[in-house]
């Protein structure tokens, strides 16, 4: 019925399925981790088959599944302890423990991805498949406890009369143990009562006094305290006053060094721009010479370049000649080209026809094979012969072959 009722959307469809990522645990990231290492190393031969653990504790020594009755499992807050714990769980069961969380999560995705993420109980309400499951399951569960237990009164009802009076007597001596309990708590809870009241009322009475003692003590040092409060806002203007004075004597200082600090970066600039024009007058003077160099290797470049230039145009004339001798053979050659484009294509046309003429060819074999094998069966039919019979009055004898060679043009 869940199924059924979570297989429908709103609109008559499939319910869109919303898949959340379950977060990822600290021993699935070590498993992942790992099987990335082992991929990396085995490239070429692929991951092992099984997991090849580093070691097995022997028969004698305790293993993950010892259970240690020394052991207290106490925390610091209920300061409780038990009689013994399980040794701490290995990474393979940290692994193997996160792999069945995400199995789980895996088959509640499905689930939804199978019947939707919400059914529609009414018109405009929808609830979660995963609760409406829930709430299933829980009904399913109460429904079989009640079902236990009305067999179970069944089953007394037809009892025998002395095994229900012992029932019912045992269940009124625990009805009794039970009434016993509850009048002594109710005595020990009185007794707590009345104690809370009397520390209540004692603490009533020192506040009372505590208020009494605060009110002689505002009388008495209150005027003390507005003096001391005038004298201290004195001293606070005074110390205000010098904090301010030794402010500005610091400014002025500041101001001073300050000066002093321009008035020496402006002598080393003025050094500094003396030193770079002295460099750039002899980089100047230095630089002139290399012109006047630098102008007579032009001068010889220039007359070297129109000697050369002289000799390109004398062997562009030459080469000039070599291109047109070049392109009459060209031409020349293109014609020839086509011309066996030509026969080629004229070839092709001949091989066509022949190749039609040897598929009728193959098709008339064909055809008479087949004529063949209808005279055979025709043949067989009609004398109760076998076939090689007839074959046998057609076959050519040696003398006739050689006399068909002979007769044959030599090719």
């Amino acid at each position: 019925a869940a199924g059924a009722a979570a297989a429908k959307a709103p609109n008559g469809g499939a319910a869109p399925v919303a898949v959340a990522v379950a977060p990822a645990e600290d021993p699935m990231v070590e498993l992942q981790e790992h099987v990335r290492v082992l991929r990396a190393k085995l490239k070429s031969s692929g991951l092992p088959d099984k997991y090849a653990l580093k070691e097995l504790p022997s028969a004698a020594e305790p293993g993950y599944f010892t259970y240690g009755k020394e052991a207290k499992s106490s925390t610091p807050n209920d300061g409780q302890s038990g009689s013994g714990i399980v040794e701490k769980t290995s990474v393979f069961q940290s692994s193997m423990l996160s792999i069945f969380r995400e199995m789980d999560g895996l088959e509640r995705h499905l689930r939804q991805m199978k019947f939707g993420k919400r059914v529609a109980i009414s018109q405009g309400k929808y609830m979660a498949s995963e609760e409406l499951r829930k709430e299933i399951a829980k009904i399913f569960n109460k429904c079989s406890r009640l079902e236990h237990e009305l067999q179970m009164s069944k089953a007394q009802q037809h009892a025998a009369l002395d095994v229900q009076v012992e029932q019912n007597m045992n269940k009124c001596e625990v009805a009794d143990k039970e009434i016993k309990k509850m009048q002594s708590k109710q005595l020990k809870l009185q007794g707590d009562v009345e104690g809370a009241k009397a520390e209540s009322h004692g603490l009533r009475r020192e506040k009372a006094e505590m208020a009494e003692k605060q009110q002689e003590m505002a009388s008495e040092h209150l005027p003390v305290l507005n003096k001391i409060d005038k004298h201290l806002g004195e001293l606070r203007k005074c110390a205000d006053q010098l904090s301010a004075d030794a402010e500005m004597l610091s400014q002025m200082f500041k101001l001073q060094v300050q000066d002093s600090k321009t008035a020496t970066s402006e002598r080393d600039a003025i050094a500094k721009e003396l030193a770079s024009l002295n460099s750039t007058l002899r980089r100047e003077k230095l630089k002139n010479q290399l012109k006047d160099i630098e102008l007579a290797k032009k001068e010889t470049l220039h007359q070297r370049t129109i000697e050369a230039r002289q000799a390109t145009l004398d062997s562009y004339g030459q080469g000039k000649e070599l291109i047109k001798e070049a392109e009459t053979r060209l031409k020349r050659k293109e014609a020839e080209w086509k011309d066996a484009e030509m026969e080629m294509s004229r070839r092709n046309i001949r091989l066509d026809a022949h190749k039609e003429d040897m598929r009728r060819a193959t098709i008339d074999v064909d055809d008479l094979e087949q004529q063949k094998k209808e005279c055979m069966k025709e043949f067989k039919a009609s004398t109760g012969k076998p076939y090689a019979m007839l074959l046998e009055q057609y076959k050519i004898k040696p003398t006739e072959e050689a006399q068909l060679k002979s007769q044959m043009p030599e090719a």
